[in-house]
């Protein structure tokens, strides 16, 4: 699920933001996982009990949610994505 914080009118810091998303998938903290290229959105996870994956590019993610316990899937990573994000973020540091 994809959660967009603006949509719920609060900040992805606010305690409230992941509870509301935990009660709309009725999971329990521990059985979630949050991603997020800002560490401190990842902290505010973490201080919930969720899981928390500060996203630098695909490939990392994919080695972390590969070593994740409980968690299945199959992930085909798509080249031009992980470039855009490259560009992206290479973007950022230079501002």
């Amino acid at each position: 699920m994809v959660f967009c914080s603006g949509d719920e009118g609060c900040a992805k810091t606010d305690p409230a933001a992941f509870r509301t998303t935990l009660d709309r998938l009725d999971v329990k903290p521990s059985e979630a996982i949050f991603i997020d290229d800002t560490a401190e959105h990842v902290e505010a996870a973490c201080a919930l009990g969720i899981r928390g994956i500060v996203f630098r590019d695909a490939r990392q993610l994919a080695r972390e949610l590969e070593t994740s316990e409980g968690v299945a899937m199959s992930l085909t990573l798509h080249p031009q994505a992980d470039a855009r994000h490259h560009a992206s973020a290479d973007a950022d540091q230079e501002n």
